[in-house]
């Protein structure tokens, strides 16, 4: 699920930081002089209050009281309790939805006791401003164990929302580093002070209130260090990291990543002219979004002269290899420049966390031995059963945890401001959440370089790509989904980091599966993927419309921006469509059943999935732990009497191919692709395909048929 809360910065993730600034940092912590709150680790949510235009009573669970997760949620207006339950009606943690339901009602419960101008005050007239907030709860843990059941409201991080967009109004301010005029989103801190100030001059009955207390996060000062070993090797470190990269103090942080990308690429062979260099270079950096909010502002576009065809033109084949490469793995190649520093960060804010006692946590000491025995009983199991991608993944966490009894907090981190920006040290907390990832997650990771066999498919790809997507859809009937469904959505999130994904699928069920099934099974997949994918699935159905194909062209008819589409290479149906509708196409290499021997399908899926264990969790991501695939099974109804009966015989599986095929040459047929262009689709046309192009049914039922005879 996308949150609207983002990614909070660490000091290595501000661009524009000086190495002066960020030792200045360094030495204030030391020195006891930062002023934060602590970080939690609850569910997100973001809140806010419609304040009545009279005083009136409301019915239960259509307060004020607005909830969100996402810019749609804003752009509605929010969430009411009535309407968070039923988003969550059909989640597979139905502690979260009670959690988040019981967490909304005791904030407008507590809001609606303050007066009518106080509330204005906090929130504007018209549910304007929404604030950053955790739902601590013991029912529903993550790594940390909480005492208490806490509504915290952040007094960073929530924003002024426009209500077109879903995005928080901006207006044009003076940077505090460079004083230069910029554009930064609307200041709400006076509003946030008011509402801390109103929150403790209040009594809250917790009883009423589901046993949820509504607070601020609390200010506090970070303790300094008595002995300053650690100060003076950070400095040093970090000295020793930029000098070799031949940069100095008053350098930023983004000149050190684009050094460190020039002595990866050397290290590497990698040897480019100067101007593609140059473009590979921009293209590179302002793939990640956050620096490209910086630099080209929030919300801005990759520039088309930096677009990929743009880039690979006039290139001789040996050098557009090289880019294409380059391009796949932007992710990791700027996660292996800032590395260095980064380590640097963690292990001083290791030391700053030291002994950080918890707010929430009665028992601080019990608390950090609980997590303790979570890691060393995971690493244990790791050691005894992991494969040799888990052995790796641990080893690399417990380099940065270097001991368990290394995590000497129970707080996941603390939140500071620093000349306007706000950043988190969180020490060790990540090392752990990864440890703990680790085997519930297996499988997920980047992609790996291109095979010279996909390299002229993604060309493909690259030269039609003017500019990023603004939103992929991926289409289809996923009764039920399987690992080669996923696999459409993690090669989509790798290939366009940080867009949101839509799976679009309809109401019609196959077998005993129908769309609420389907997306039980897709909510786990969603939920438990440890990267936090922006992924939601669509019913498109709801709007009238007859295929998910009309959908997609009537909803981005108008758009001024692009789209994507993630669709099998088994279906090359689909590829014609995507053309055809004027989507930016992104082929995903089918994946296969362990034996690599036929493409998997949610016919085989229904047909023999549900009648034997083995051959279900063949069907299963990778990143799925064994209680969700128990849950996926149970939803499904799958039967374990037939399982050790089953045959995977040829002719079963033949027929099975068959009835799949048929299938998708009814949704080809009702999805209309004809040869037009752009979006000039005439919708409910019948394709005109030549014959040799028509799948060959009959052909396979001769060939089954001798097959029996003999």
């Amino acid at each position: 699920m996308g949150g609207l809360a983002g990614h909070m910065s660490h000091l290595y993730d501000n661009p524009k930081l000086t190495f002066s600034k960020l030792k200045e940092i360094f030495i204030a912590a030391a020195e006891g002089e930062l002023e934060g709150t602590e970080k939690t680790d609850g569910q997100n949510l973001y809140l806010s209050f419609s304040v009545p235009k009279q005083k009136m009573e409301f019915t239960d669970g259509d307060g004020p009281g607005r909830a969100a997760r996402n810019k749609g949620n804003i752009k509605s207006g929010g969430l009411t309790v009535k309407q968070v339950v039923d988003k969550f009606a059909d989640h597979p943690n139905q502690e979260l939805k009670k959690s988040f339901s019981q967490a909304l009602r005791a904030f407008e419960k507590v809001i609606q006791s303050f007066p009518r101008e106080k509330q204005v005050e906090i929130f504007g007239s018209d549910t304007d401003i929404y604030y950053n907030a955790e739902i601590i709860n013991p029912d529903t843990p993550n790594v940390i164990n909480y005492d208490k059941k806490l509504v915290t409201l952040h007094r960073g991080g929530g924003g002024f929302f426009d209500k077109e967009t879903g995005s928080p109004k901006e207006v044009e301010g003076r940077d505090p580093e460079t004083g230069e005029l910029v554009t930064k989103e609307r200041d709400i801190s006076a509003n946030a002070e008011i509402l801390a100030l109103a929150l403790e001059g209040i009594v809250q009955d917790l009883e009423s209130q589901g046993g949820f207390e509504v607070v601020m996060d609390a200010i506090q000062k970070l303790q300094g260090l008595e002995d300053k070993a650690a100060l003076n090797k950070a400095l040093a470190d970090l000295d020793a990291k930029i000098s070799s990269e031949g940069i100095s103090d008053n350098q930023m942080i983004i000149e050190y990543i684009m050094a460190r990308i020039g002595t990866i690429f050397a290290e590497n062979g990698i040897k480019l002219k100067p101007e593609t260099y140059d473009l590979v270079l921009k293209r590179l950096l302002l793939k990640n979004k956050v620096y490209r909010d910086v630099y080209l502002g929030s919300g801005a576009s990759m520039p088309r002269d930096l677009a990929p065809n743009k880039i690979l033109k006039d290139l001789h084949p040996r050098d557009k290899n090289k880019v294409i490469n380059i391009l796949n793995n932007s992710r990791d190649i700027l996660k292996q420049a800032i590395q260095p520093i980064e380590n640097v960060v963690h292990d001083f804010s290791v030391a700053m966390l030291a002994g950080l006692e918890s707010l929430f946590i009665l028992d601080n000491k019990k608390g950090i031995e609980k997590i303790r025995q979570k890691v060393r009983t995971a690493k244990e199991k790791i050691e005894t059963e992991g494969s040799k991608e888990n052995l790796n993944t641990l080893l690399r966490q417990m380099e940065k945890l270097k001991s368990i009894e290394n995590i000497s907090t129970a707080a996941e981190g603390f939140v500071f401001d620093y000349d306007g920006h706000t950043y988190k040290f969180t020490g060790n907390f990540a090392p752990i959440n990864q440890i703990l990832g680790i085997g519930k997650y297996e499988g997920r990771g980047t992609l790996p370089p291109l095979d010279e066999s996909l390299i002229n498919e993604v060309l493909d790809v690259l030269l039609g790509e003017e500019d990023d997507p603004e939103i992929i859809y991926i289409p289809g009937g996923f009764k039920p989904p399987h690992k080669g469904h996923w696999n459409l959505v993690q090669a989509a999130a790798a290939l366009y980091p940080n867009i949101p994904i839509r799976i679009i699928t309809g109401k019609k069920g196959r077998g005993n599966i129908d769309f609420s099934t389907a997306k039980k099974i897709w909510d786990i997949y969603i939920e438990s993927e440890p990267e936090r994918i922006d992924v939601e699935v669509v019913n498109f159905t709801e709007d009238g419309s007859p295929n998910p194909w009309k959908w997609i062209a009537d909803k981005e008819h108008d758009a001024s921006k692009p789209f994507a589409v993630a669709y099998s290479s088994k279906d090359q149906a689909y590829k014609r469509i995507v053309d055809a509708i004027g989507a930016i196409p992104i082929e995903v290499e089918a994946c296969e059943d362990e034996d690599k021997t036929c493409a998997l399908s949610a016919t085989d899926f229904r047909d023999m999935g549900l009648k034997n264990r083995k051959i279900f969790k063949s069907f299963m991501p990778t990143h799925i732990s064994d209680e969700d695939e128990n849950k996926i099974w149970n939803i499904l109804g799958g039967s374990e009497e037939a399982g050790d009966h089953i045959s995977n015989s040829l002719e079963e599986i033949l027929f099975s191919i068959i009835e799949e095929v048929l299938e998708e040459d009814e949704l080809e047929e009702a999805s209309g692709a004809g040869a037009a262009g752009g979006f000039s689709l005439p919708i409910g046309q019948k394709p005109s395909y030549a014959k040799s192009e028509r799948p060959k049914v009959k052909g396979i039922e001769v060939y089954i048929r001798e097959r029996k005879s003999n």
